[in-house]
C-alpha cells in the first residue's frame, strides 16, 4: 500500500500529490482517442465505412509513429519543459479528436491517427515519465511510479465503464452512431481539460537548462554496444511476444459480437474488462516476481496466455458459451498485464551495464513494441481474407505461436541467468528480514 506522509520538504510526494494525480489521469486519458475505436469496433467500422484491413492500417500508422518516438521523444523531453510537451499533447489530441465528429473519409481518419502517433507518443510518454520522476524525493521514486501505474489502471476502469454506459444510453435513444459521437465528444473534451489543468498546475517547473539536462545526442558507440548485447535481443523477443497480445486483445470485441451474438455494449464491456484485471495482475506478478524471479513469472505468464488463447480457439461460438469465452479472455488479460509489469525488471537479472540503460531501454522499446505497428494490419488482413470465425482462429493461432516462442526464450533466459537470479532472490530476502527486524 502506498503511504503518503506530510512533510516540510517541498519536493515530497505529499506536497506534490495534486500534480501526481493529474499526471496519472494524463497517462490514462491520452490513449483513449487512439484506441477507443476497438472498444466499439463494429459501430466504428460502419459509421466510417471501413473494412477490417483499413481498420488495421489505422492502427499500423499510429504504431509506426510510436516506433520512431521512443528515442526521439527522450531527446524532446530533455529540450523542452514537461509542461509544454504535455499541454501540447493533450490539447492538440483533443482538438483533432473533435474532427471525427464530422465522420470524415478514410484518408482523413488515417491522417488524424498519424498525428496522434506524434502527439500521444513522441511528445507525451518520455515527458510523462520525466514529469513523474520530478515529483517526490529520492526515497519516493518507487511510490510515485507505483501510484502512477496503478492509478492508470483504476482511472481506465472508471472512465471506460462510464463511456460504455454513456454509449449504451445514447445508442438506445438515438442510434449507435450518436452513441459513438458521445464517446468521441467525451474523450476529446476530457483531453482538452486535462491539457489546461497540466498547464496551470505545472507553472513552477524549471527549464531543462536549469536542471542540467544537456545531453541531447545519441552516442553511436553506446548504440553499437547495446545492439551487440545478447540480452538486449532476448528481452526484445519476450517483449514482442507478450506485447502482441496487448495490441490484439481488442479483437476479442468483434469476435464476441460477430461469433457469439453479443451486443455492441457487451462487446465493449469485454474490452473494458481488461482494465479491471490490470492493477491486480501487474502488482501480483511484480510481487511474486521479487520472490521467485521475474523471468520465471514471465514463463508462467506465457503458459497462462497460451491457455487463454487455446480456450478462445476451441470454444464454439454461441450465446450459451459466452461465459467460457469470458474465462479464456480473463486468462489472457492477467497474463498480458502481468508480463507488461515485468518488461524492464529483466534488465536487473542480466546485470545490464548501467551506462547502457538509457540507450538500451530506448532500443528495446523501439523493437519490443513493434507489435503496435504490425499487429493491427496483420489482424485486419486476416479477418478480411478469411471472413467469419476462421480469420479469428488464424489470428489467435498466430498469438499462440508467439506465446510459445516467448516461453522458449524465457526458459533459455533462466538457464543463462541462473546464478544472478538466485542472488537477487537472496538480496530481497535479506532486505525483507532487515525491515522486519527494524
Amino acid at each position: 500500500m502506498l503511504n503518503f506522509k506530510k512533510s516540510n520538504d517541498p519536493n515530497s510526494l505529499w506536497n506534490n500529490l495534486g500534480k501526481l494525480i493529474i499526471l496519472t489521469m494524463a497517462g490514462s486519458f491520452i490513449y483513449t482517442l487512439p484506441y477507443f475505436r476497438f472498444y466499439y469496433y463494429d459501430t466504428f467500422v460502419e459509421a466510417f465505412g471501413l473494412n477490417n484491413t483499413q481498420m488495421g492500417m489505422i492502427g499500423t500508422v499510429y504504431g509506426f509513429f510510436g516506433v520512431l518516438s521512443y528515442l526521439v521523444g527522450g531527446i524532446l523531453a530533455n529540450k523542452f519543459k514537461v509542461r509544454t510537451l504535455l499541454t501540447f499533447s493533450f490539447i492538440s489530441t483533443g482538438l483533432t479528436g473533435l474532427i471525427l465528429l464530422l465522420y470524415p473519409p478514410y484518408q482523413v481518419v488515417v491522417a488524424i491517427q498519424a498525428f496522434w502517433g506524434f502527439s500521444t507518443l513522441m511528445t507525451f510518454w518520455p515527458a510523462l515519465v520525466k514529469g513523474v520522476n520530478m515529483l517526490g524525493n529520492e526515497e519516493e521514486k518507487g511510490k510515485s511510479f507505483g501510484f502512477m501505474e496503478g492509478g492508470r489502471g483504476i482511472t481506465n476502469m472508471i472512465h471506460m465503464s462510464l463511456t460504455v454506459a454513456l454509449f449504451g444510453f445514447i445508442a438506445a435513444k438515438m442510434g449507435d452512431v450518436m452513441g459513438l459521437s458521445s464517446v468521441i465528444t467525451f474523450y476529446s473534451v476530457a483531453d482538452i481539460v486535462i491539457g489546461i489543468a497540466i498547464f496551470v498546475s505545472m507553472k513552477d517547473e524549471k527549464a531543462p537548462s536549469e536542471e542540467g539536462d544537456g545531453n541531447n545526442k545519441l552516442d553511436m558507440a553506446m548504440i553499437a554496444r547495446v545492439m551487440k548485447n545478447k540480452y538486449t535481443w532476448m528481452i526484445v523477443i519476450m517483449m514482442f511476444c507478450s506485447y502482441s497480445m496487448n495490441i490484439a486483445y481488442t479483437y476479442f470485441t468483434p469476435y464476441a459480437t460477430s461469433q457469439f451474438g453479443s451486443t455492441v455494449v457487451f462487446g465493449a464491456a469485454i474490452a473494458v474488462m481488461a482494465q479491471y484485471f490490470r492493477p491486480l495482475a501487474a502488482s501480483g506478478f511484480g510481487t511474486v516476481g521479487d520472490k521467485i524471479s521475474s523471468s520465471r513469472m514471465f514463463s508462467y505468464g506465457f503458459v497462462l496466455l497460451a491457455v487463454g488463447l487455446i480456450g478462445a480457439l476451441l470454444i464454439p461460438g454461441g450465446e450459451s458459451t459466452v461465459p467460457l469465452l469470458i474465462g479464456a479472455v480473463a486468462a489472457c488479460y492477467v497474463a498480458m498485464y502481468g508480463m507488461q509489469a515485468l518488461h524492464f525488471t529483466l534488465l536487473e537479472e542480466a546485470e545490464y551495464p548501467k551506462e547502457l540503460l538509457g540507450v538500451g531501454i530506448g532500443i528495446i522499446c523501439t523493437f519490443g513494441y513493434l507489435p503496435e505497428m504490425v499487429m493491427p494490419i496483420i489482424a485486419g488482413k486476416l479477418l478480411d481474407a478469411y471472413p467469419g470465425a476462421l480469420g479469428y482462429k488464424y489470428l489467435f493461432g498466430l498469438l499462440l505461436c508467439l506465446a510459445a516462442i516467448g516461453f522458449i526464450t524465457a526458459v533459455v533466459w533462466m538457464k543463462m541467468t541462473k546464478e544472478r537470479r538466485a542472488e537477487l532472490v537472496n538480496i530481497n530476502k535479506e532486505k525483507k528480514a532487515q525491515k522486519q527486524a527494524a
